[in-house]
């Protein structure tokens, strides 16, 4: 068994070459920091995903009838309830996966069985769920906002205008409202997912010792 983990938000997945036969993986674990996943991949599902991050591993890797498995990491919970996100990326996980995938690269071709998680537990503890992964934050009180004349906008009477007052002053334009930005406005995070992936390569390294 052989481990990787990708924060996957640059273009370049982490790609094996020249590796000895002795070192071939039977199951490779990945670890994956999906939130930091292109949006772009994101959005065209989990099996496009999958197919991507083993192309670009590539099949030197891989010993014969292999497996990857691979574990997402996000912030998966809002309190104690599945966020629609992970509700959405669970669903097509199920529909998917597991998948026969085919690699080839100069003259190597290999077939392996992948699979997918979503990471709710450590892999150590995997009955507790880690809950409250998923926070919304009021912003910054040091957040301002450019009228839209500075960003380019020609109009005279832009009707983004009032927001850029509303965020810059975080009062509204009507005197009679109370309402400021912190009341709607609001920065989602994500929380104890570098701990998680962190200490579940510990895991992953001791169970190989």
């Amino acid at each position: 068994m052989c481990s990787t983990a990708t924060k996957a938000k640059a273009r370049a997945y982490t790609a094996w070459r020249d590796v000895r036969p002795s070192l071939l993986c039977r199951t490779m674990e990945i670890l994956v920091d999906y939130n930091n996943v292109l949006e772009a991949d994101r959005r065209r599902g989990i099996v496009y995903f999958v197919d991507k991050l083993m192309g670009t591993i590539g099949p030197d890797r891989f010993g014969s009838r292999s497996r990857a498995n691979i574990r997402l990491y996000d912030g998966w919970y809002e309190l104690q309830s599945l966020t629609r996100v992970a509700q959405e990326t669970s669903a097509d996980l199920q529909a998917n996966l597991p998948r026969t995938v085919r690699l080839q690269s100069n003259g190597v071709s290999k077939t392996l069985i992948v699979n997918a998680e979503l990471a709710y537990s450590l892999r150590s503890d995997p009955t507790v769920h880690l809950w409250h992964t998923f926070r919304p934050k009021n912003p910054q009180s040091n957040i301002s906002c450019r009228q839209p004349q500075e960003a380019g906008c020609t109009m005279a009477a832009c009707p983004l205008s009032p927001m850029s007052s509303f965020l810059s002053t975080r009062a509204c334009p009507e005197p009679a409202c109370g309402v400021k930005p912190a009341d709607f406005v609001v920065r989602n995070e994500q929380k104890l997912v570098d701990t998680m992936i962190a200490s579940d390569l510990f895991s992953l390294h001791l169970a190989v010792r």
